[in-house]
């Protein structure tokens, strides 16, 4: 008796949907099951995968991006700097998008310190914080 497992128990055991899992192996991201009887047929290591995909994504790896990393086994130019490049690549994406967060942030707190302004005077206050300068936003406020 062997420890295959069938698509709907990998499934079950994963929290995910079978067609999630024919997903990722179209897109090389989960090696090809064995197949039996024209079934897949998968080995309790697939588990160790499926978590490995869960933390890419939750680095903000895309399934493109993960299957360069997965499948760039000999440092092939498709992937200039291996995965380290693209973990690089992701850290600047995820600062923009804190800066970016920052921003709205700040301008949602600005609006809430405030009972009334024209629209005149919400441009005043609230342009430098979508030009870029959050410093003079922060001293048009005192």
């Amino acid at each position: 008796m062997t420890n295959d497992m069938s698509i709907g128990e990998v499934a079950r055991k994963s929290g995910m949907r079978p067609s999630t899992i024919r997903y990722y192996e179209r897109m090389r991201v989960l090696p090809p099951p064995h197949l039996v009887n024209t079934k897949r047929r998968y080995t309790p290591e697939i588990f160790l995968r499926l978590v490995l995909i869960k933390i890419a994504q939750e680095a903000g790896f895309t399934v493109a991006e993960m299957s360069l990393v997965l499948n760039n086994q000999h440092g092939e130019a498709r992937l200039p700097g291996g995965w380290r490049g693209l973990a690089q690549q992701k850290l600047v994406e995820v600062e923009t998008r804190m800066e970016q967060l920052e921003t709205r942030r700040s301008i949602l707190e600005e609006a809430l310190r405030q009972d009334h302004l024209s629209t005149e005077e919400a441009i005043r206050l609230f342009q430098p914080f979508v030009s870029g300068n959050r410093e003079r936003a922060e001293q048009s406020r005192t």
